[in-house]
């Protein structure tokens, strides 16, 4: 390999960890912000219906920054494959040990999706969870906003089968009345009548005696 040869392979190299080390970077940021903005999501659904507007903006941010972070990966994959192109390309006079690039260009990739033996691109590999993100803060926020604007049913009708119950109870029941004391229009008629000729002859004795009483004072006099 001449000198310019070596000086251009040297290039692409640093060409090509300069962007890959930027597309490792942005990847790093789309982790952290969007690990942020479903834990935001997340507390606004524990914490109940009156923040459903934060939740909701930040399960749609989510989904946004899967968009925009994706499309900056393809951009950034591009300028990869760019240098990965050139250092091939570069690597033509070197011994064929010495060819890495052109050796991992030669390596099976992105296999089918339920074979777990041959390994996944960075590029495949970043698209699923940029998917995935984005499903779940689009599913979290279509849940933060049917609970949130979902209206609470009355107090009266949340009791409507209680009352309904108490409506269906047997007529005795439901019209039950306090035991208080019987007075004597309560009793029977013969009841009454019983009772009041019991109670005659008790006070007849009384009467006679005092009469009794009052004879034997006269006689003495």
């Amino acid at each position: 390999m001449t000198e310019d040869e070596s000086r251009d392979l040297e290039h692409a190299w640093r060409y090509f960890a300069l962007h890959a080390e930027q597309r490792m970077t942005v990847f790093n940021f789309f982790v952290a912000s969007a690990g942020l903005a479903l834990t935001g999501l997340a507390w606004t659904l524990a914490d109940g219906s009156g923040k459903w507007p934060l939740g909701a903006a930040a399960g749609l941010g989510a989904a946004a920054l899967s968009l925009v972070f994706w499309r900056l990966d393809q951009r950034g994959g591009q300028l990869v494959k760019n240098a990965e192109d050139a250092m091939v390309a570069l690597e033509s006079g070197l011994p064929r040990a010495a060819a890495v690039t052109t050796a991992e260009r030669r390596l099976p990739n992105n296999a089918s999706w339920t074979t777990m033996t041959t390994p996944w691109t960075f590029g495949r590999s970043f698209r699923l969870l940029f998917a995935a993100v984005a499903i779940l803060g689009i599913v979290g926020a279509a849940i933060t906003i049917r609970v949130g604007t979902s209206k609470p049913k009355p107090a009266h009708e949340e009791q409507g089968p209680v009352v309904k119950a108490s409506r269906g109870l047997p007529a005795s029941k439901a019209a039950a009345k306090p035991v208080t004391a019987l007075s004597t229009r309560d009793l029977p008629r013969e009841g009454v009548e019983g009772s009041s000729q019991q109670a005659t002859p008790s006070a007849t004795p009384s009467v006679s005696q005092s009469r009794q009483h009052g004879g034997t004072s006269l006689r003495t006099q």
